[in-house]
């Protein structure tokens, strides 16, 4: 073989050094974190509404709604809904739960009074909740994390 006229090549550059853990991938922010949280329980308190309207207090209600709930979090657990998603999704809903009579006839009216603002009172109350339980997860998990 012909002798190597060329530099040697270029070594690779290791992501970290031998007395550090290796880098973990990038996590979400935690304004995305509890964003992604708001926009879950704002959609869950329209989509309890809109299931219990269609389908009353049977057992598939639940199930249903837990299903849906599921689908939103892996969703935006594999980033396939963003937040431009999100916000398309949470104004769609609360269109189509406001405007559709067969979807809001849950007894709202004799608790917080009938229309939009109990549906939003709803669904923000969701909302807030569910940002509380996160952030409590998250200061649990941090808190262990330093601990373990």
């Amino acid at each position: 073989p012909p002798p190597s006229t060329g530099a040697a090549a270029p070594a690779q550059v290791m992501a970290s050094t031998p007395g550090q853990p290796p880098a973990s991938p990038p996590g979400r922010s935690l304004v995305e974190l509890l964003g992604g949280a708001a926009f879950t329980g704002f959609e869950g308190g329209l989509l309890a509404i809109a299931i219990l309207s269609l389908l009353g207090t049977i057992i598939l209600s639940p199930l249903l709604w837990l299903l849906l709930m599921g689908g939103l979090i892996w969703g935006q657990s594999r980033r396939l809904i963003e937040r431009s998603e999100m916000i398309a999704i949470a104004g769609g809903t609360l269109l189509l739960v406001w405007l559709a009579p067969w979807l809001n006839r849950v007894a709202l009216g004799q608790l917080l009074g009938p229309g939009l603002p109990s549906l939003l009172l709803v669904a923000i109350a969701g909302a807030l909740i569910a940002v509380v339980v996160t952030t409590l997860f998250r200061l649990i998990y941090l808190i262990l994390s330093r601990v373990v």
